[in-house]
């Protein structure tokens, strides 16, 4: 574990404790979020939850401390839409993170970027959501609007519902599948730390439950949504969705 982050995440949770009040980190990767867990028995004494914004986030906030009055994370959902959609680009998640990492923020500041319909919905911490409102302006080469989404947004990630074949559902038999990989090419994606479920670090032997999502650092996320049944092959058949 990084030291830095380590000795972060205790001094958050000693604040939390000794002052009643809620401590908040940045935004944490999904590395972060496994040094995190790491630790996660020692700090328990403080109170912790994690929330990114949205179900089934990758980046998270991690909250410290308890009390009575329920406290929401300092997060803000922002509408990144084109101006005129019939004139703009085909937006993407680097165009979105990159357009918004060039007015000069840290990464740590950012959470998921959900793009649908051309729009970005750009989760942020709430004490950045004024400055990216007043200075972002163009996504690419598209000009945009800027503005904060109240309650749920309303976009879903795109999915595309796939069939597959597995001869377990053991994590590595489904990540073998679902990215096209052959055995050593996902036994090396374990080894490496490549390889998370439902948000934590995965062992090639774990066992799959439905409603899973499984991501692979750098080839996107997956979800196993069903079990169907056995093939001629005596395989067995599972729906998955992948995430656009």
């Amino acid at each position: 574990m990084s030291s830095e982050l380590k000795k972060n995440l205790a001094a958050l949770a000693r604040k939390a404790d000794e002052s009643g009040r809620y401590r908040y980190t940045d935004f944490l990767s999904l590395a972060e979020r496994q040094e995190l867990y790491a630790c996660e028995k020692e700090l328990s004494y403080a109170g912790l939850a994690l929330w990114g914004g949205h179900e089934n986030a990758e980046r998270v906030v991690a909250r410290f401390g308890t009390s009575e009055r329920e406290e929401p994370f300092p997060i803000v959902c922002l509408k990144v839409a084109p101006l005129q959609q019939k004139f703009a680009n085909e937006l993407t998640h680097r165009d979105f993170l990159g357009s918004v990492l060039s007015l000069g923020l840290e990464r740590s500041v950012i959470g998921d970027i959900v793009v649908s319909d051309n729009t970005g919905y750009m989760f942020c911490l709430a004490r950045m959501a004024d400055y990216i409102r007043e200075n972002l302006r163009r996504v690419a080469a598209t000009s945009v609007s800027v503005e904060v989404c109240e309650g749920e947004i309303s976009a879903e990630q795109k999915t595309e519902e796939a069939t597959l074949f597995v001869h377990s559902l053991r994590a590595d038999c489904f990540v073998a599948a679902a990215y096209k990989l052959s055995r050593r090419e996902a036994e090396a994606a374990f080894a490496a730390g490549l390889v998370f479920v439902d948000g934590r670090a995965a062992e090639a032997s774990d066992a799959l439950k439905e409603g899973a999502v499984v991501s692979v650092h750098g080839k996107g996320k997956v979800r196993f949504l069903r079990e169907e049944g056995k093939s001629r092959k005596d395989r067995i058949c599972i729906t998955a969705a992948y995430y656009r």
